[in-house]
């Protein structure tokens, strides 16, 4: 008689067989001012992946990471945005670079991953908007006349964040569903600023003064002040929020990346927990300078000569990557945050044999079929466990009763009758595992 059997009643007999991998990789970028090049690395393994040379002599910006597109973006002072194939590293086809407005020096990616803002550092020039998926300029904005934006920062409620160094303010700008940006009005004072971050979640930034060494919170909407501290002397470049919101980093000119707790609900900070000691490096307006792992448990500063890798709990130093291609880098950018990732979603996923019959101890050829899907690189595997032991009495006295081929495929052993095979399929990416199971039986009768 047919009988399912529940996950609690199987044993622990599981195949664990290599299949046919999707490539699952976190790729970050680099971008190297003495070199001009975009340098691809993998993220997970710290280490380069390829470099891509840019065309020109000026100075190099800003990067952007577009994980669902496998695409980077990166400015070059010389009104262009450059498109990067993270895998292999490469260049895209035309159109490529981007012409844009403005000369271009920071850059930011919508959360949504449709646009690019980018704006210049020190003379009034035109926020512009680029369309990803057309790798075209669509929109320009130009803030009040002779106020310079020298750095842009989208917030994942479309709140886009302009600093201005020579009118001491940050405003907040609104993104409309197609890319349009217009100015609600808000804005705050502060002296000097040469950066924003947007914390995940969009109820807070921070911003960053250049001459003071103030850190400054804000809540959104409204730019309202929430929390201040006061670091080096030497001026603030960057800083990075937690993909949890939990914590802040912040890199001064003077040599130190200092870590403060943080909540990003209400933009207070706490306590510096450690310090880091780096080299001191060139500023630049608007630059994000560091970078943490969508995971959130590894901080990338760039070095001369290198990009070195720091725990987010210890502040430790994990690795230093070093290739030719790193000389002077400046912009340093992972996919912003785990929650660029969805989570593998499993659907549909049925056995083309959900019976075998008949139970003659032979292998059998059973399609596994399902989809996963998500907006980032991933894995899918295949695992088998079994009601029964693989070789007990009545079976045939034959072990082995199961292969895994590969991600789709599988060959299961027509044992007696009774005997059920689950399939469990596991998809991982940077958000980590999903899985789902479904059950093959031996039928006691067609």
């Amino acid at each position: 008689m047919k009988r399912l059997v529940g996950m609690a009643c199987l044993l622990s007999w599981i195949a664990a067989f290599p299949v046919v991998p999707i490539a699952a990789q976190t790729l970050g970028m680099i971008v190297d001012n003495a070199t001009r090049k975009a340098v691809v690395f993998n993220a997970d393994t710290d280490t380069v992946t390829g470099s891509v040379s840019l065309g020109g002599y000026s100075s190099m910006g800003d990067c952007s990471i577009d994980p669902t597109r496998g695409l980077g973006f990166v400015t070059d002072f010389q009104r262009h945005v450059w498109a990067i194939n993270l895998s292999p590293a490469g260049l895209p086809s035309a159109p490529n670079p981007i012409p844009i407005a403005t000369t271009g020096e920071d850059i930011s990616l919508r959360p949504n991953a449709q646009h690019l803002v980018v704006c210049d550092g020190a003379s009034w020039e035109p926020v512009s908007v680029i369309d990803v998926a057309t790798r075209t300029q669509i929109f320009t904005f130009a803030t009040a006349t002779g106020e310079y934006c020298n750095s842009v920062e989208f917030a994942s409620n479309d709140s886009v964040l302009v600093s201005s160094s020579n009118a001491g303010n940050v405003r907040r700008l609104y993104m409309s569903p197609s890319g349009t940006l217009s100015d609600t009005g808000e804005a705050m004072s502060v002296a000097d600023p040469n950066n924003t971050v947007a914390a995940p979640g969009g109820a807070s930034g921070v911003v960053l003064t250049r001459s003071s060494g103030e850190v400054r919170s804000f809540t959104i909407p409204g730019l309202m002040p929430a929390d201040t501290r006061v670091l080096s002397p030497f001026g603030i470049i960057s800083g990075v929020i937690s993909p949890a919101g939990n914590q802040l980093f912040v890199r001064d000119n003077g040599g130190a990346v200092s870590a403060f707790g943080y909540n990003s609900a209400t933009g207070a900070m706490s306590a510096t927990p450690f310090v880091i000691s780096i080299a001191s490096t060139l500023s630049f307006f608007g630059i994000d300078q560091m970078a943490i792992h969508p995971k959130g448990d590894k901080l990338y500063v760039s070095q001369p000569g290198a990009v070195e890798v720091f725990s987010t709990s210890t502040g430790a130093l994990l690795n230093r990557s070093v290739d030719s291609s790193i000389s002077g880098p400046t912009g340093v950018c992972l996919p912003s945050s785990s929650s660029s990732c969805s989570a593998p979603a499993i659907a549909g996923a049925v056995a083309a044999k959900p019976s075998l019959w008949p139970p003659n101890h032979k292998m059998v050829d059973v399609t596994i079929d399902y989809t996963a899907t998500s907006n980032c690189p991933g894995t899918c595997t295949l695992s088998v466990t079994s009601n029964e032991s693989p070789n007990g009495a009545g079976d045939g006295n034959t072990a082995g009763d199961w292969l895994v081929v590969d991600a789709h495929h599988v060959q299961l052993r027509a044992e007696h009758a009774g005997r059920s095979y689950t399939i469990t399929i596991t998809c991982t990416n940077a958000t980590g595992p999903t899985s789902t199971s479904l059950t093959v039986l031996v039928r006691d009768r067609r």
